[in-house]
């Protein structure tokens, strides 16, 4: 705690940490972390006193920057200009941890065996940063220098943890837990078939068609057993001859999340502005209305749960702030509605030129404590506080009036339908680990899109048929090089089942590349999504290989030959 204190009195401007100390120590722990990868421990000592040293940094930057936080408010500033004077997140984080080092499934059960902070499939009370630095039952060993067995476990630092292998590490927990309540589904004819080498588990199996995707899912989940939702998915879509091994429930998640959230369905709006998603006040409390906001909700969990991440929505971190309990402020309406938050922006900024500021301001913007919306073509005035249409906003109450207005537009007249989408969410995504993300760090792990960059995508493929180095994969990578992010998203929707990157990078997807084929043909190249393959047949120019296929992309949504 002294040694915090002397931090923060000595270090006024943060950019000394980002300059000089923090890079210095997340050098030294990612060295220490390629160490122990190599002799498969997380033993080493010294680490995890870098660990405690890079955390007591963490919360010298979060205790500067709250210090001018609250300075700017004093004068009302905005904080936008707080974000490059301090260090952000990711800047603690051990990046070693990105290059397959310690495996996410070692984190998972070291994790897990601190069980007493496990407790009904939720992460019960895991300390924060200030518990692990000052609290009582973490200090170190003076005899052994060694710091206690429950500091020494990865995920307890989770700020120090990158998102893209906490997002690993999630999916290693759904994969787990799956397994499980697979093997306890396990019946006679099962384990005799396992035992005779079949390799037969339990599964969900959902059969939809494509073009009534939206009400065959609805009705699926209507009947579905609850517990049932927690073996593996499996999708099957009518009329076509796709076998699910994880390419079909990709392009399913894709299709479906693409109609449900259509604002067709009048149930969400699209800012013109943000292009974010959010919940309509202007909706039917009807029966079917509220069984649709449950599918959507069950749905992204289901995505969450089957591993399958970057659906094709533009959700707000607010989404995920609420799904954590996370109260919303003004600050969150920027992504949301962005005209919206630029109006009260200017209201708190606005300055009188008169004697009498309450009067200049109420003449100036004519506001009582009342919102408007529209309902179905009719306007409704809702009052933001008791009598508030009758009460005139001035200079004084207008922080008051911004309060009520976004809480009302965040929360109040949106608390049913999200309600219902959160009890769908949850009924699938109960996973302990799912509350190591923070709300920033949820919305990447459903809603990434991060950079498509070729040469990493080339960085991770592999070649059958093909040999590295091969001039007709010099050609194919020049030609995918030359593609638009358009024409790249569908390159990567008709090989990998997905338009997005994971958060780690596309190398992650270590798409394989077949020669299938040679001339003469015109043949297309095709792909199994399922495994991440490319046929490729070897045509006889760069020309031709690039007009066909860019005629397989541009046809690719469906499975079988039709």
């Amino acid at each position: 705690k002294i040694l915090l204190e002397l931090l923060v009195t000595e270090l006024p401007q943060a950019f000394i940490l980002s300059k000089a100390v923090v890079p210095a120590v997340r050098g030294f722990l990612n060295d220490r972390i390629r160490t122990q990868a190599v002799r498969k421990t997380l033993d080493d000592p010294t680490f995890w006193h870098g660990v405690l040293l890079m955390q007591l940094l963490f919360l010298a930057n979060d205790k500067l920057r709250d210090a001018q936080s609250a300075e700017l408010d004093r004068f009302g500033t905005d904080h936008v200009l707080l974000q490059n004077r301090f260090l952000h997140m990711d800047e603690f984080q051990i990046t070693a941890l990105d290059e397959e080092t310690i495996p996410p499934i070692v984190a998972c059960q070291q994790l897990f065996q601190a069980s007493h902070f496990i407790s009904r499939g939720s992460i019960n009370a895991l300390p924060s940063p200030s518990a692990l630095v000052c609290g009582d039952e973490f200090v170190l060993k003076t005899t052994t220098m060694q710091m206690p067995g429950e500091f020494c476990i990865l995920l307890m630092h989770r700020n120090l943890v990158p998102v893209a292998f906490k997002q690993k590490v999630l999916q290693v927990s759904n994969t787990m837990k799956q397994r499980t309540l697979q093997d306890r589904s396990l019946g006679p004819s099962q384990i005799f078939a396992m035992m005779a080498g079949q390799a037969i588990r339990p599964f969900v199996l959902i059969e939809v068609a494509r073009d009534n995707i939206v009400e065959d899912t609805a009705r699926f989940l209507r009947q579905a057993d609850p517990a049932a939702l927690h073996l593996p998915l499996k999708v099957k879509f009518a009329g076509e001859d796709g076998q699910d091994e994880g390419g079909v429930r990709r392009e399913f998640f894709q299709v479906l999340i693409r109609k449900l959230f259509d604002e067709s369905y009048a149930m969400f709006t699209r800012d013109s502005e943000s292009q974010a998603t959010w919940f309509s006040q202007s909706v039917l409390q009807t029966e079917d209305t509220d069984q649709l906001f449950k599918v959507c909700g069950t749905v992204i969990g289901l995505a969450v749960y089957n591993n399958e991440a970057g659906i094709q929505i533009h959700f707000p971190v607010a989404l995920f702030k609420k799904l954590k309990g996370e109260p919303l402020t003004l600050a969150d309406l920027q992504d949301i509605k962005p005209k919206v938050w630029m109006s009260m922006q200017q209201l708190l900024s606005w300055e009188p030129s008169t004697d009498d500021a309450n009067k200049e301001f109420e003449d100036t913007f004519c506001l009582t404590f009342a919102a408007t919306y529209e309902y179905f073509g009719e306007n409704i005035s809702q009052a933001l506080k008791e009598g508030g249409d009758d009460i005139l906003v001035n200079f004084d109450s207008r922080r008051e009036y911004v309060d009520l207005y976004c809480q009302w537009l965040l929360e109040t007249s949106i608390q049913r339908q999200f309600q219902i989408l959160a009890d769908g969410f949850n009924q699938v995504v109960d996973s302990a680990l799912w509350s190591l993300l923070t709300a920033e760090e949820a919305h990447l792990v459903v809603c990434s899109e991060p950079a498509l960059d070729v040469a990493d995508l080339r960085r991770g493929a592999r070649y059958d048929g093909y040999a590295e180095g091969d001039p007709y994969l010099e050609e194919f990578w020049k030609i995918l090089e030359s593609f638009d992010v358009t024409q790249l998203k569908k390159f990567l929707a008709f090989s990998t089942g997905t338009d997005r990157a994971p958060l780690g990078g596309l190398h992650e997807i270590q798409m394989i590349v077949k020669k299938n084929g040679v001339e003469p043909t015109d043949r297309l190249p095709t792909a199994q999504t399922c495994f991440n393959m490319l046929l490729l047949p070897t045509y006889a120019s760069p020309e031709k290989l690039q007009k066909l296929l860019l005629l397989a992309i541009e046809n690719s949504e469906g499975f079988g030959l039709q």
